[in-house]
């Protein structure tokens, strides 16, 4: 079942996702006003409904959920017998990239950001080039800049050593590409080790990379 958000002091608005950096979120959300949320006040509840579904649940339930305040402010409330799984964490539409199975045990597709199409751009001095569509274009450019500070080993892998924290906001940054998912999310379903960690950050930037460090 479908994760929920609960945003303290919210009116029945999707707009209000953005606020809290859930901008991406807002298509397809419904929402319920809550005279009493996780924190004890009143706010809203955000979900989004996958074809298929077996429930269309939406609300506090305490008694039946989890709740975990975000650093932004919102919180995420989690099924405490149903995880959320890939097929209803799914965007509509998916980038293309190589499917890996994560520490949930469900196989999820990791988009290759080098690889995604681009438009054809006509450069100042006449010339035409490639260029990252406008809504690829950061993490694009952010796969660039990684690509930069890896050193090829005498194998043929680079390594590199650096905090995790760093090399999984950038991975998960690009899984929300494909699907509707937050820190917390990704944290209560464990999706990540060290190892598919490195193997999703391969798969992003598009050569094997060997990650040390924590």
């Amino acid at each position: 079942m479908h994760f929920q958000i609960y945003i303290p002091g919210a009116m029945d608005l999707a707009p209000e996702l953005a606020k809290v950096g859930l901008g991406d979120f807002v298509g397809n959300a419904e929402a319920l006003r809550e005279p009493v949320g996780p924190d004890g006040q009143g706010g809203c509840v955000f979900a989004w409904w996958t074809s298929g579904a077996a429930s269309r649940q939406i609300g506090f339930r305490p008694d039946s959920q989890t709740w975990r305040q975000s650093i932004e402010g919102y919180w995420v409330g989690s099924w405490n017998h149903s995880p959320s799984t890939p097929h209803e964490l799914a965007r509509p539409y998916q980038e293309p990239g190589r499917l890996l199975t994560l520490g949930d045990g469900h196989q999820w597709l990791i988009p290759e950001v080098m690889q995604l199409d681009r438009t054809l751009r006509l450069a100042d001095d006449g010339t035409w080039r490639y260029e990252a569509q406008r809504r690829h274009h950061k993490l694009w450019l952010e796969s660039v800049q990684w690509g930069l500070r890896f050193q090829p080993t005498q194998d043929g892998r680079s390594k590199i050593d650096l905090n995790m924290t760093e090399l999984s906001e950038f991975v998960i940054g690009v899984l929300r590409m494909n699907y509707r998912v937050t820190r917390e999310v990704v944290s209560d379903l464990s999706l990540f080790s060290i190892k598919n960690l490195a193997e999703a950050f391969s798969a992003i930037v598009g050569f094997d990379v060997a990650v040390q460090g924590v």
